[in-house]
């Protein structure tokens, strides 16, 4: 697989609750998005220590679920990235995202275990490579 594959698979997972009190306050962070699809590492790395500070800093039930839908999706994007950097961009391991819906916190937490799972196969990936 390409990692621009992998990168399409997933998205900024956001709770309906936080879209519609963003938007009535004029946020509109709060929308799903795939903006990682064409970032670099560093670019992952900035927007990971952004929505760290952002939500040390919250103070809003909405706006903390919107920030961590994004934090979770940053660390996914570094995650594949990092993979790439491992096995090549168009080599990266077979995988599936399955997206099941469900709550928001729950989205949050596929994002975070697909990102966990692409770096995992990829560093099995390359260390079967090394040992040839």
């Amino acid at each position: 697989m390409k990692v621009t594959e992998i990168l399409s698979m997933i998205h900024a997972p956001k709770g309906l609750t936080s879209v519609i009190a963003g938007i009535a306050q004029n946020d509109f962070s709060v929308i799903p998005h795939q903006k990682g699809l064409n970032a670099s590492l560093e670019i992952a790395d900035e927007k990971i220590k952004l929505h760290e500070k952002q939500i040390a800093e919250c103070t809003s039930d909405w706006a903390y679920w919107s920030i961590l839908g994004d934090l979770e999706y940053w660390k996914a994007v570094r995650n594949i990235l990092k993979a790439a950097e491992l096995v090549g961009e168009d080599n990266m391991p077979e995988v599936e995202f399955k997206n099941d819906g469900g709550v928001a916190m729950d989205a949050i937490y596929n994002v975070k275990k697909f990102g966990e799972l692409v770096l995992k196969l990829a560093t099995e990936q390359s260390s079967k490579n090394e040992s040839r």
